[in-house]
């Protein structure tokens, strides 16, 4: 059996940590605790780099691993509301694999869109997405109320969600 290569698994990781961690980030919602998870599948990658069979996609093999940090995670984490059973765990790893390749130009167009809200707009999403605050702890801050918030969050979102569409037909058109 032959050494990994360090500078080897390096590169595999960096062209795969953006789709295996939209991916982890989309099944543990809260940010510091999907950072540990990620951390941990980077680990388990490395320590298991040898056993990587070349024939596959590494991203996917990433996705593996983190299926089962994920699961994992949430044994440890029973109370969460938001605990998904393994068959829900596989459609969802499956469904992710659908459209892992449409994703860079995905966020490429959400960034854009997001870039074409106004300021207010722009610090509405900061809050809820980046800063994960929930829409009272936003309505404090900003001086009105969760409702607005809320409404707000959803106009913003379906006109995201219209924007990133015209993107991608763009994109596609080139």
């Amino acid at each position: 059996m032959t050494t990994p290569d360090p500078a080897e698994f390096t590169q595999y990781w960096m062209q795969s940590r953006h789709m295996v961690g939209a991916f982890v980030r989309g099944m543990v919602r809260d940010e510091h605790q999907a950072e540990d998870v990620l951390q941990q599948v980077a680990i388990a990658a490395a320590t298991n780099f040898d056993q990587y069979d070349r024939d596959r996609e590494f991203a996917y093999w990433l996705i593996g691993i983190a299926k089962r940090r994920i699961a994992q995670h949430y044994r440890e984490h029973r109370r969460d509301r938001h605990t998904f059973d393994h068959a829900l765990l596989d459609q969802l790893v499956d469904a992710y694999v659908e459209v892992a390749d449409e994703l860079p130009d995905r966020n490429l167009a959400l960034h854009k869109c997001i870039k074409k809200l106004n300021q207010r707009g722009q610090d509405i999403v900061d809050m809820r997405y980046q800063q994960s605050l929930k829409p009272k702890q936003i309505a404090s801050r900003v001086g009105t109320s969760a409702t607005a918030i809320t409404s707000l969050l959803h106009r913003i979102r379906k006109t995201l969600s219209d924007c990133i569409e015209q993107q991608l037909n763009k994109m596609g058109a080139k």
